[in-house]
């Protein structure tokens, strides 16, 4: 399957793909939670 950046629509490769110190910092928090799925929402102001 294709893989496509939420912000920008764009194909992401998953090679290309990276995890930024802001994501792994939420990641981290919610390591003991009983999640299976997360969203990324872009809302403009």
């Amino acid at each position: 399957g294709k893989w496509i950046c939420p912000v920008c629509n764009k194909p992401a490769l998953f090679d290309d793909l990276q995890i930024d110190s802001y994501t792994d910092s939420i990641l981290n928090s919610i390591e003991n939670e009983n999640i299976t799925e997360t969203s990324v929402c872009v809302k403009s102001s």
